[in-house]
């Protein structure tokens, strides 16, 4: 028995699909004319070529991969930058600078006790300061101006309408009310401040500048004609604003008569 087994083996060999398939009884003869066809052969054809394009985008698609994303990290990243810069540039305050004559606010009375004397009424010329958004609108500037100082940077005499040589060589910080205050101040957005510029004593010729100190000052404190003053407003995060007002002493000294000069 073994013996024939170990013939049958040796003479046996593989079976193949159409051997297991025609054990069922299948017919492959229409498969293999199916083969033959134009459109099997062009099914055939339009695979293969979509296999090549798909190798052919491979290098692409690794570029998608690697510096596609690295573009987008680099684009994200200045956006990002971007959007800081123009909310900072949206929440920087705009400084308005600002005198009016004709307005009590601007120039203001004041009758107080000096020295020995009881009774002494002086006049104040007074500028203003206020923190606006953008456009001087409400829009922007939420942070407000931070370290705010009033200066007067100039004070030249005006003969025939045009202003001489600079009386006073340097900057100068001007005070806020009531006394001689001239520590920065920080000014919300919306609110106005004001500033003492110079006052006179009703009925005397005499400039008093709201300055730490009046040295340097005795040719101008005496002036009787017209002098234009330089004025000017810094921030620690705005941008400096500056006017000019043309002053001179009344001849009845009651008080100042001043005019804003247009840029």
């Amino acid at each position: 028995m073994e013996r024939v087994v170990n013939a049958t083996l040796a003479t046996a060999r593989p079976l193949s699909a159409t051997d297991f398939w025609d054990t069922q009884g299948a017919d492959f003869s229409g498969l293999e004319k199916c083969r033959k066809t134009p459109l099997f052969r062009e099914a055939c054809s339009q695979y293969g070529l979509l296999r090549h394009n798909m190798r052919m985008l491979e290098p692409f698609r690794c570029f998608l991969h690697s510096d596609v994303s690295l573009f987008s990290g680099m684009l994200g990243a200045v956006t990002t930058l971007v959007l800081l810069s123009v909310g900072k540039f949206l929440a920087r305050p705009r400084l308005v600078l600002s005198f009016d004559g004709s307005s009590d606010a601007y120039m203001a009375t004041s009758t107080h006790r000096e020295g020995d004397e009881p009774s002494v009424t002086r006049k104040y010329l007074r500028v203003s300061l206020r923190a606006a958004g953008l456009f001087g609108t409400i829009l922007g500037g939420s942070s407000g101006a931070a370290k705010c100082l009033i200066y007067i940077t100039a004070i030249r005499p005006v003969v025939n309408g045009i202003a001489g040589n600079d009386q006073l060589y340097d900057a100068r910080p001007v005070s806020w009310p009531p006394n001689k205050t001239f520590d920065p101040r920080h000014i919300p957005r919306g609110i106005t401040m004001f500033a003492n510029v110079v006052t006179m004593r009703e009925g005397h010729l005499d400039w008093n500048f709201q300055v730490p100190n009046q040295y340097g000052l005795n040719s101008v404190r005496s002036h009787a004609g017209t002098s234009r003053f330089r004025i000017a407003a810094i921030a620690e995060n705005a941008k400096p604003v500056s006017i000019a007002i043309d002053a001179s002493i009344k001849a009845d000294k009651s008080g100042f008569q001043t005019r804003l000069v247009k840029r």
